[in-house]
């Protein structure tokens, strides 16, 4: 059986399949999910915290080496800022799945008690906005990039209420 953090570990890096996604969203998952995904946020934040202290301390030992630590300091410099680029893109994907797995804890326990869950409403609306814009035969030549883009949205946002209401 293939663990929580695994899954959301794949499904942060895009890895993951459909089915996956579904299953950590799903209601009796969602609760681990978001305790993975707080813990993994700590995990980069620590390594990030980690690393500057690091980059830090070489700094200075480089000034103490004179113009031949200048050169490595700024070959490092390189590598630490691309890493510091791909840890806050990860640590931004992570920031978002928290509150989605935050919403799909909130829709469970309305759905428990027989409540609307937000989302299937949204989805009617962006279906109806969605036809409207492709069936829109008026639209003017300069709109048309404005309008795909609106549809790709629409057709994201619908995507991911399609998961979440499964």
């Amino acid at each position: 059986m293939v663990s929580v953090r695994e899954e959301t570990n794949r499904d942060i890096s895009g890895e993951a399949t459909r089915e996956e996604m579904l299953w950590l969203r799903s209601s009796e998952k969602a609760q681990d999910w978001l305790e993975t995904l707080i813990d993994l946020h700590y995990d980069i934040h620590a390594q990030m915290i980690e690393r500057n202290a690091a980059r830090q301390s070489f700094h200075n030992e480089c000034i103490r080496m004179g113009p031949t630590g200048k050169q490595k300091y700024f070959a490092y410099k390189d590598e630490y800022e691309n890493w510091v680029a791909v840890a806050t893109r990860r640590k931004a994907r992570i920031a978002s799945r928290v509150r989605e797995a935050r919403r799909a804890i909130r829709e469970a326990g309305l759905q428990e008690h027989g409540f609307p869950v937000p989302s299937e409403r949204i989805s009617g609306a962006s279906l109806a906005a969605r036809e409207f814009l492709v069936d829109d035969l008026n639209i003017s030549p300069e709109s048309l990039t404005y309008r795909d883009r609106l549809v790709e949205e629409i057709d994201n946002a619908l995507q991911t209420n399609e998961g979440e209401g499964e």
